[in-house]
């Protein structure tokens, strides 16, 4: 179990360099509630009469989930997964909706898709009670239908980097002609963040796609959770949340609740190639359990 700020809404990602420099540049972003994962279980499909006024979707199927981990869940998003593909949907899945129980819309990502055969499909749910079920439905048939899919609305961050993000701090500037932005160039004693005012609640999943070399070997890209301001931190110096660092300076990918520069980790992995000048893609999970 982690001693979590659960009120406070801030997390970023940061890059900073010290006495040795390196470029630390970062691109795509996404964020997501994380608990342990609901199950959900899809019912009978139910193919609609053409007289019915609500027919413009031929197909309606229900999909119970189920909450596991005792806690209520807000706008949380539920991975589906694999959606096949049936015979009376749209061949590239651009007529698939989803509503909750009293028919209003609800945000959608397909994250991966293959024409006709099936999609990867992401849903935010506004609420999920704690031990307790949420009926969802998903739609389709109606061969008119544009796609809806749009992970700004369904993630909690989503990033591309194809516009510039909001909330950049310090060194951080935004490349428009290569779309990702720089928190560091190889200078002495800087630091960039993304800042987002946002709180993930009791866990989140999160990824990262950076870069950095085309220096002398220092210092970290970083990503900072539950801290209550941003002004003193650093890869592993916290403000009462915990740090996960990508730290080429230490050769070392650690979880951090330091308050010291290079100070101790909760856990860590040694890893010596972090700066090698390729992109890196990095995942996190936490959870309180």
């Amino acid at each position: 179990p982690f001693d979590i700020n659960t009120t406070y809404g801030g997390l970023g990602f940061g890059g900073s360099t010290g006495g040795l420099t390196n470029y630390h540049v970062i691109d795509n972003v996404a964020l997501r509630a994380y608990s342990e994962e609901p199950e959900y279980e899809i019912g009978e499909e139910e193919v609609r009469p053409v007289s019915e006024p609500s027919s413009t979707w031929k197909v309606i199927v229900p999909i119970n989930i189920t909450e596991r981990s005792g806690w209520d869940l807000y706008d949380y998003q539920v991975y589906l997964g694999k959606i096949d593909y049936d015979s009376e949907m749209n061949p590239d899945f651009s007529d698939l909706r989803f509503i909750d129980e009293n028919g209003n819309e609800l945000p959608y990502w397909i994250e991966y898709k293959v024409d006709g055969q099936f999609a990867v499909v992401w849903v935010k749910v506004p609420f999920i009670p704690a031990n307790g079920n949420t009926t969802i439905y998903m739609l389709y048939g109606n061969p008119t239908a544009e796609s809806k899919s749009n992970p700004r609305e369904t993630m909690l961050i989503y990033e591309d980097m194809s516009v510039q993000p909001s909330g950049l701090y310090g060194t951080a500037y935004y490349d428009s002609q290569n779309k990702w932005v720089v928190l560091t160039e190889a200078v002495n004693n800087q630091k960039g963040m993304i800042v987002y005012s946002i709180n993930p609640g009791v866990g989140f999943y999160a990824k990262v796609v950076f870069w950095a070399g085309n220096g002398n070997g220092a210092d970290a890209v970083w990503f900072g959770v539950y801290d209550n301001d941003i002004d003193t931190l650093q890869e592993d110096i916290v403000s009462g949340g915990y740090h996960f660092t990508f730290d080429e300076y230490q050769d070392r990918i650690a979880f951090t609740k330091s308050t010291d520069g290079n100070g101790a980790s909760i856990a860590e992995y040694s890893k010596n190639d972090i700066d090698d000048g390729q992109w890196h893609t990095g995942e996190i999970w936490f959870y309180k359990n």
